[in-house]
């Protein structure tokens, strides 16, 4: 059965793909063009279940980095089916007690790896963030997302909106509302 998005009687409950989506996917939604990765550097203490929450509020925000593209049989292009909750993947490397040299190469294979990562459309979950702690102070954040869910505007955007809402947890202050327009 199919989890991530709801079937009625065969057919799937969605919208159909923007003429930008429909060029990606027909082009080649998988390998290193169908996707945009950032590294970010976070140097001072971080409270990484903070910033979970915040990456999870900007997900929940935000109903494009929440969708599926589900299809079924016969369909040449999927469809998007937005879920109710956030769903990423989060992987934390603490690197804090390695060498330079032995960083250097876990940081090398991980871009490695996220630049080979598949990603799996039908179900969702089309972006993982790894926060590698070099020392308690600082911090290597990266992102990858797939292109059919953001661009390079759109990625600076929620890395920019991942800030603020970190920023007003801290101080345990609410969060930005829902976004008014949703892409």
């Amino acid at each position: 059965t199919l989890e991530s998005f709801e079937v009625l009687n065969n057919m799937i409950v969605g919208y159909h793909l923007s003429p930008e989506q429909k060029r990606l996917w027909r082009w080649r939604p998988e390998g290193p063009a169908s996707r945009l990765q950032c590294t970010l550097s976070v140097d001072g203490v971080l409270e990484m279940a903070l910033l979970w929450r915040a990456f999870a509020h900007v997900v929940k925000r935000h109903e494009i980095l929440r969708t599926s593209f589900p299809s079924l049989p016969g369909m040449t292009l999927p469809l998007q089916s937005v879920k109710d909750e956030p769903e990423f993947e989060q992987t934390e490397i603490d690197l804090s007690n390695c060498t330079a040299t032995e960083s250097k190469h876990v940081i090398a294979e991980l871009y490695r790896y996220e630049s080979r990562r598949e990603f799996d459309y039908a179900r969702g979950r089309l972006m993982s963030v790894v926060l590698l702690t070099v020392s308690p102070v600082q911090h290597r954040l990266h992102i990858n997302v797939s292109s059919l869910c953001a661009d390079v505007r759109s990625l600076e955007n929620i890395v920019r909106e991942i800030g603020h809402v970190y920023h007003a947890l801290s101080r345990s202050e609410v969060p930005c509302s829902p976004a008014p327009v949703q892409y």
